[in-house]
Formats: structure tokens, C-alpha cells, sequence
């Protein structure tokens, strides 16, 4: 039975991962050691929610005897820290999205817990969907040909979990990029294959944002540079405040793949002005709904502490240059 700690005890924690947490603590898999937040209060409560041992609003300097791994739910910009207290000490990490700010911070925990014996995986859940294992076989199998164009593209009106903090307005790793744009661009990089390739290169030409980061609309324009892709232009749109359509659109030579955001079972294939479902057996593990999705990020981290060195799609490795990307359009000024 796998023996978690979790930080960070806010709505994200309570409402996505709790469901999963209780029924996967009902059969057997795991179960709550330690619930850790600032808010004492919501510390105390996903304690009692999950039956957990202990609860407090400061970490404590080393985990718990027995504690094998870590849930870090907490505010982006908090990812880093905590993750490397976790690896350092030797135990492993299901981080929730997006992994760290930085590309020397995902250098720094991956390095330290390779030192340590000891592995981190990102909860990039959608990497579970079905329409997004499909996709990615159907396009590394070649079947639209050269890639000429892509468009990403996702947004509503703000109206999600309500955030005890303020770190959606006030910190710059809060904003639509990080939170909307790292689930999108997550399934373009995956869906790829550039995701597994550390020599993929991105180069951002253009950005514009509603305000200063953290922004809530954004715009912006990239390249994407790989062997056997070439040069492929992006098109990315982002927004909290106004609905755009939600997806992945890849345009090739044969054919446009549509792969929407939300759950699906299947992407879409348009050939000559036809739209066609694309029905395929997945390759990996496949999730039947969303709380399916979170459920796997589980039982990947449990085969992780029971000693398995076998690959994940959620390895941290894999987000290197996901990382590297929101970095580059957080960070881009205009400057050459």
C-alpha cells in the first residue's frame, strides 16, 4: 500500500484529487499520512476527508517514517521547493501541473532525484485521454504527413474551483499560461512526440497579453523546431475572460486532426472539407472518464514506489520542454 503525504490542502486538492484519493484508499492502494497547509483549517478538513494521520499548517523538516511519496498541490511558484525536499530525502513526488517555472528548477529536481534513488511524475492528467493517445499514435505513425500549421486554442469565463488564495491575480506563474496553457500545450508537445525528445527547440516570435503576468488573455506565436518535423509555425490563444474554441488543431499535407480539450473517446479527422472520427485501439493506459485520469496518476506513482523503473508518459523528464516553452512566453518582452 502506497503511504502519501500531500501539500497543499486548497480546492484542487479537495475537489479533483479527493474523490480519487478515497476511493483508491477504500481499495487498498494507498493511504494519507500527513495533510500539510498553510490554512489550518483546510488541512484539518482533507485530513478528516481522507482518514490521514496527521495534519498541520508547516511541513515538517523531514517526512514521516514510512511515508513513501508526495502529493504537491500547492500554488505553481511553491512546486519547486517543496518537490525538492521530497526527492532530496529520498522519497518520490506526483506534482500537480504545470511542474516549476523554470528550466533550471526541472534540471535541479530531476538531477536530485536521480541522486536520491527517487522519482518525480507531473499530474498532466489529459495524457490519459483517449482522444490524445489516439492522436499521438495516428501522427508518429505519419498519417497526416508533413506538418504545416498548427492552431491551439482554449478559454472560457473564469468559473472554476473557488481559490482560497490570491495567486491567480497576484503571482506571475497564476495566470491563464500556467493553468489553461500548460494542459493545451502539454497535449500539442505529447501529441508530437516532442514531449520524449530533448532536443526539441521552441522559439517564440510573438506575445500579447491583457496585462503584465499574471494575465488572464493571451496571444502569441511560435516555432516549434524538431528532427523530422522541421520548422512548424504554432498559433496559440488562451483566455479567462471570453470562450474560444478548445483544442489542438494540427493541419498537414493529408489531412487537419482536430483533438479537443475536454474528455473524449476519439479525435476528429477532416479530409477534403469531411469530418471523420478517428477510431483506434490506444497504446498505454487509457482513462474511461476524468476522475479515470487522476486515478492513473496514482497508480502510476504506486508501481514508481513499489520499485518500478519502467517509463511513464508522466516522468518529469518529459516536461522539460514544456517547462522551457512557458518560460519563454511568460517571460517574452519583444526583444530579439
Amino acid at each position: 500500500m502506497l503511504t502519501l503525504d500531500i501539500v497543499g490542502c486548497g480546492e484542487v486538492a479537495e475537489q479533483f484529487h479527493g474523490p480519487v484519493l478515497r476511493h483508491l484508499r477504500r481499495t487498498g492502494v494507498l493511504r494519507v499520512e500527513g495533510c500539510y497547509d498553510r490554512n489550518g483549517l483546510r488541512a484539518r478538513r482533507l485530513c478528516g476527508l481522507l482518514g490521514a494521520a496527521r495534519w498541520a499548517d508547516t511541513l515538517p523538516a523531514e517526512p514521516a517514517p514510512g511515508v513513501q511519496a508526495v502529493l504537491v498541490a500547492t500554488p505553481p511558484g511553491s512546486h519547486a521547493d517543496l518537490t525538492l525536499q521530497y526527492a532530496r530525502a529520498g522519497r518520490h513526488a506526483l506534482v500537480e501541473k504545470p511542474f516549476v517555472g523554470h528550466r533550471g528548477d526541472a534540471d535541479r529536481i530531476i538531477a536530485a532525484a536521480r541522486q536520491a534513488g527517487s522519482r518525480v511524475l507531473v499530474g498532466h492528467m489529459r495524457r490519459f485521454y483517449p482522444s490524445v493517445r489516439i492522436a499521438r499514435d495516428f501522427f508518429l505513425a505519419g498519417g497526416l504527413g508533413t506538418l504545416k500549421q498548427v492552431v491551439v486554442t482554449e478559454g472560457g469565463r473564469w468559473g472554476g474551483w473557488a481559490v482560497a488564495s490570491n495567486y491567480v491575480v497576484a503571482d506571475p506563474l497564476g495566470g491563464v499560461l500556467y493553468d489553461t496553457g500548460a494542459h493545451a500545450l502539454d497535449t500539442l508537445l505529447f501529441v508530437l512526440g516532442a514531449d520524449d525528445d530533448p532536443d526539441t527547440q521552441t522559439h517564440v516570435t510573438t506575445v500579447v497579453r491583457d496585462r503584465a503576468e499574471p494575465s488572464q488573455d493571451l496571444r502569441a506565436d511560435f516555432t516549434i523546431v524538431r528532427a523530422g518535423l522541421g520548422t512548424v509555425p504554432v498559433r496559440l490563444a488562451l483566455s479567462r475572460t471570453r470562450a474560444l474554441a478548445a483544442g489542438v488543431r494540427l493541419v498537414g499535407e493529408r489531412g487537419t486532426l482536430l483533438v479537443a480539450s475536454g474528455f473524449a473517446t476519439s479525435p476528429r479527422l477532416v479530409l477534403d472539407g469531411e469530418t471523420f472520427t478517428l477510431d483506434r485501439a490506444v497504446t498505454g493506459p487509457q482513462a474511461t472518464d476524468p476522475l479515470g485520469a487522476f486515478t492513473l496518476e496514482y497508480l502510476a506513482l504506486a508501481d514508481v514506489a513499489r520499485g518500478s523503473s519502467g517509463d511513464t508518459v508522466l516522468d518529469a523528464r518529459r516536461f522539460v520542454t514544456l517547462t522551457s516553452l512557458l518560460d519563454q512566453l511568460r517571460s517574452f518582452s519583444g526583444a530579439a
